[in-house]
C-alpha cells in the first residue's frame, strides 16, 4: 500500500509572499520621482515650443494646468502598476484595488477628515504669512498663476489643481506606500515615511514642510477608517479651499485663519481618534 501524501485537489501549494519590502516601496517612489522630472519637463517643453514662451511665463500660466494634469496622471499611473508589479502573480483585479483602500467609507469620517485638513491648511497659511513665505517657491507659482489667468482658463486651473493632484498623490502615497509600509511594520514607520516621501516628492523646502503636515493628517486618517476614499476627498477638499485662501482668504488676518483653522483641525484629530479603528491593512 503506497504511503505517499495525495495533494487536495483545489489546493495551492505557493506560498504568499506577503508585504513588499520597504527598500522594494522606497524603490518604486524613486522611479517615478525621476518620471515626473522627466515627464513634467517635457510637458514644459512642449508647451513652450506650441505657445513661444519662456519656461517661467508659461508654468505660471495656463501651462500649469498640463502639468497638474500630468503629475495626477503619473502618480496614479505609478500606484496601480506598482500594486500589480509588487503583488502575487496570481493576485486579481479587485485584489489589487482593495490593496490600494479603495473602499467604501462613512460619510462622516470624510467630512470630519475634510474639515480637519481645511482647519490645517488655515493654520499653515497664518504661520507662512507670519513668516512672509506666502509667496515662496512653490507655492507662490501657483499664486501667480491662479492671479494671471481668469474666465475658463481660471476654473480650468483650479478644478485642476482641486482634483489631478488628489487623486493621484493619494492612490501612490496613501494608497500604495503607506498601506504596503504598514503592511509590513508598526504604522508610525509608515505614517512618517509615507509623508517624508511624499514631502520630498515637491522638491521645495516650503511647500516640503507644509505636504509634510498634510501628509501626516491624511495618513492619521486612513489608518483610523481603512478607506482610501477618505484622502482622496479631503486632500481634493484641501486643494480647493487653498485656491480659495490665494484669490482672497489669505488677506484674512492669520489670527483669524488661525482661530478658525485650530479647533477644526484639533477637533478632527480627536473625533478621528475616538471612532472606530480599522484593521491592519492587509496586503
Amino acid at each position: 500500500m503506497s504511503t505517499a501524501p495525495v495533494a487536495r485537489e483545489g489546493r495551492s501549494t505557493r506560498r504568499d509572499p506577503g508585504p513588499p519590502a520597504p527598500s522594494a516601496l522606497v524603490g518604486w517612489w524613486l522611479i517615478g520621482l525621476l518620471a515626473q522630472l522627466a515627464g513634467a519637463a517635457g510637458v514644459v517643453g512642449v508647451g513652450m515650443a506650441v505657445t513661444g514662451q519662456p519656461a517661467t511665463t508659461f508654468i505660471e500660466g495656463v501651462g500649469m494646468i498640463p502639468v497638474a494634469l500630468y503629475i495626477g496622471a503619473h502618480w496614479a499611473f505609478m500606484a496601480v502598476a506598482g500594486a500589480a508589479v509588487l503583488s502575487p502573480p496570481s493576485a486579481s483585479r479587485g485584489a489589487l484595488l482593495a490593496r490600494l483602500g479603495l473602499r467604501p467609507v462613512g460619510p462622516v469620517s470624510v467630512l470630519t477628515a475634510s474639515l480637519g485638513i481645511v482647519g490645517l491648511t488655515l493654520c499653515l497659511s497664518a504661520a507662512l504669512t507670519w513668516l512672509d513665505l506666502v509667496d515662496a517657491g512653490a507655492m507662490g507659482g501657483i499664486r501667480r498663476a491662479l492671479h494671471a489667468l481668469d474666465g475658463g482658463a481660471w476654473l480650468a486651473l483650479a478644478l485642476t489643481l482641486s482634483i489631478a493632484p488628489a487623486l493621484g498623490e493619494e492612490l501612490f502615497f496613501r494608497g500604495l506606500l503607506l498601506r504596503g509600509l504598514h503592511a509590513g511594520g508598526p504604522a508610525v514607520i509608515a505614517l512618517g515615511g509615507s509623508s517624508l516621501l511624499f514631502a520630498v516628492t515637491h522638491l521645495d523646502l516650503v511647500q516640503g514642510v507644509c505636504t509634510f503636515l498634510l501628509g501626516l493628517f491624511v495618513g492619521w486618517a486612513v489608518l483610523r477608517t481603512g478607506s482610501l476614499l477618505t484622502a482622496v476627498v479631503a486632500h481634493a477638499v484641501n486643494n480647493a479651499a487653498a485656491t480659495g485662501l490665494v484669490m482672497g482668504g489669505a488677506e484674512l488676518e492669520p489670527v483669524v485663519r488661525l482661530a478658525v483653522g485650530m479647533p477644526l483641525a484639533v477637533g478632527a484629530v480627536v473625533a478621528l481618534g475616538r471612532g472606530p479603528r480599522a484593521p491592519k491593512s492587509e496586503w
